[in-house]
Formats: structure tokens, C-alpha cells, sequence
């Protein structure tokens, strides 16, 4: 009889601490409440031109959806945050690496990440790519 109340019990704990939804961290709501419109994309502190001209692509809106989905300029794919939330992976099916930046800034107003990149015509040299969100 004790073993069937203590197996009771644990099952009853258990299926409780399986049930409770996770909270969701106050990064991970300001990050998917809103859509992004970008402000700018920097290089260097520079407007993107020559070989870096293909960022002018991820220009536009940006939205985090809950799901680890989003759309990110004309791009399509997935994100995640680290365990500390203080960056955000992205990855697409266009580009081949995943894409590690680090968040700036991150208020219900403003999102500002930063990330350090590869140049894919000249590998040998590489930028740091800032890029400039408000809320819509």
C-alpha cells in the first residue's frame, strides 16, 4: 500500500513539472512581440558597398517567430539564443555557415546586433557587421 501511494505520488510530480509550460525569458518576448524594420546595415562603420553589397539584401524587416522560424530580409530560416541570451544564431538554406551575432541592444523599441564575418569574395578578409532594427 505505501509503494502504490508513493508511486502515486511521484507520478502525480511528475506529470505536473512535465505539464507547466516554460516561461518565456523578457529577451525572448521583446525579441518575437514585434517585427524589425531595419534603420541600417554597417561595415566597418561603412555603408555596405563592393564585395560586402550583398548585405543590402537582409535590409527591411526582420521577425523572430516563437518557433525558432523567421525571416530575416529576404532570407528564410531559423534562430536561437545562447544559454545567456546574449546572442543569436541564425541560419538559412542560402547561406552555408550559420550566422553568430552578438546583441547590442535589445529594448521593446530597438534591436542592435553585431556579428564579425567572413568576406565571401576575399576569405582572407574579414568585417564587423552592424546592423540597426526598430520596432514596427
Amino acid at each position: 500500500m505505501r509503494n502504490i501511494v508513493c508511486l502515486t505520488f511521484i507520478t502525480a510530480v511528475l506529470l505536473l513539472t512535465a505539464c507547466s509550460k516554460d516561461k518565456k525569458s523578457e529577451r525572448f518576448r521583446l525579441l518575437t512581440t514585434t517585427a524589425w524594420i531595419n534603420e541600417s546595415v554597417l561595415v566597418d562603420g561603412e555603408e555596405p558597398a563592393g564585395d560586402w553589397d550583398f548585405l543590402n539584401e537582409f535590409s527591411g524587416e526582420a521577425k523572430f517567430n516563437e518557433d525558432g522560424t523567421g525571416n530575416f530580409g529576404n532570407y528564410t530560416g531559423q534562430w536561437r539564443f545562447n544559454e545567456t541570451e546574449t546572442e543569436i544564431t541564425i541560419t538559412t538554406e542560402t547561406i552555408p555557415l550559420p550566422i553568430v551575432t552578438r546583441i547590442i541592444e535589445l529594448t521593446s523599441e530597438r534591436l542592435e546586433i553585431s556579428t564579425v564575418t567572413l568576406n565571401p569574395q576575399n576569405p582572407s578578409e574579414t568585417a564587423e557587421i552592424t546592423m540597426i532594427f526598430k520596432s514596427r
